[in-house]
């Protein structure tokens, strides 16, 4: 029987997912499987709005062509001599789909250019910084042929909060946790909000997998069946608010399995 790729109850049972990870983890194999654990924020969406979640907010555009990358800071204290951050992790997907990262020394409000070229980026981390321990500005990768903001970290906070992420190259991700919340950004009132669970899919057709309808509440789910994605599938969140300065968080959990080893799996 044909299955369809989001409809993995067939082959992706309990017992025999179990009995994968299992075998899987004894293997003296590298790089046979890998977990994610992807978690962002979007403190302020409007009413009538719907962005992605995660910190720069608005809607990240859908990756393109491979590109390299600028990062620049707001603040000229990101920099290799300054006192915020001075080294940045880069890790992403690169023009063939593979894991890849790279470390760029900043330069403040001067851009800095990648020499990796990347499909995708889905983490940034500060590496080493100076007196004040932390990022003094914000910190953002635009596309150098492009000019789309990938990624971006919050001032002080080191570290992206994005959920964005892509399966890389000749793996399944499967979906084992996912967690959000709708909680009040700024000003009185309750607030109410639906996230949205959004896909990619490598045939360009952009997938709502569930809705949920919260209430100022935290919502977690934990997969008795992982979900299962192929590769090269880009997944996210978005909120869409109700209320004006709703905040949004979200995170969830994968776990990335290499297709050889799923095809010799019995």
């Amino acid at each position: 029987m044909a299955q369809e790729p989001y409809d993995n109850t067939i082959v992706y049972s309990q017992e025999r997912f179990e009995k994968l990870i299992f075998r899987a983890k004894t293997l003296p194999i590298p790089n046979v499987l890998f977990t994610v654990n992807k978690f962002g924020a979007n403190p302020d969406v409007d009413a009538g709005q719907t962005e992605d979640i995660w910190d720069a907010g608005g809607v990240r555009a859908l990756p393109g062509a491979a590109e390299t990358f600028i990062i620049t800071s707001s603040s000229v204290n990101d920099a290799a001599a300054g006192t915020g951050a001075r080294t940045l992790q880069i890790y992403g997907l690169d023009q063939d789909y593979n894991l890849a990262d790279e470390t760029v020394t900043l330069n403040g409000t001067t851009g800095v250019t990648t020499t990796t070229t990347f499909i995708n980026i889905h983490r940034m981390v500060v590496r080493t910084t100076g007196s004040l321990t932390f990022n003094d500005g914000n910190l953002t990768a635009t596309g150098s042929d492009s000019s789309n903001a990938m990624a971006y970290i919050r001032a002080n906070y080191s570290q992206t909060q994005m959920v964005h992420y892509m399966i890389p190259a000749n793996f399944t991700g499967f979906l084992i946790s996912q967690e959000y919340s709708v909680y009040q950004g700024s000003g009185g009132g309750s607030r109410e909000g639906e996230v949205l669970t959004r896909a990619y899919t490598p045939t360009g057709v952009r997938l709502q997998l569930k809705i949920r309808g919260v209430n100022s509440a935290p919502y977690q789910n934990i997969e008795v069946v992982p979900e299962a994605f192929p590769e090269k599938t880009l997944g996210w969140y978005q909120g869409s608010a109700s209320q004006n300065n709703t905040a949004f968080s979200a995170g969830w959990e994968l776990l990335c399995v290499h297709n050889d080893y799923i095809a010799t799996f019995t």
